[in-house]
């Protein structure tokens, strides 16, 4: 009842740009079954932090391809197997330095 009453108080709001509904997902995801699987290419920052982008879209300012190109499943088992501390580049190296660890910088 509550899940009823905060989805009419909210008014619709999947379509005014709300978060979509499982059946409006499912919607969505019927209406590209049919075309072909995307492909991405990592990339990376500065900070050595991962993502994946759209192959033949621009690369934005501050990041560059990792070397790793494939389907949204392929880069993501990628990332997870290379991007194995989430922390910034620069927090490692700040807390290695107060720490007096040598730096665990990664030369990818």
């Amino acid at each position: 009842m509550a899940a009823s009453m905060a989805a009419s108080r909210m008014g619709g709001a999947a379509e005014a740009g709300g978060v979509p509904q499982a059946d409006e997902e499912q919607e969505m995801n019927d209406g590209n079954n049919d075309e072909k699987e995307d492909l991405y290419e990592v990339v990376v920052n500065h900070e050595e932090q991962y993502s994946m982008w759209p192959v033949g879209k621009e690369i934005p300012a501050g990041w560059k391809t990792a070397g790793k190109r494939g389907n949204r499943k392929e880069c993501g088992d990628y990332i997870e197997s290379v991007w194995t501390d989430m922390r910034p580049l620069s927090l490692r190296e700040r807390m290695e330095a107060d720490a007096g660890a040598p730096s665990t910088r990664n030369e990818a």
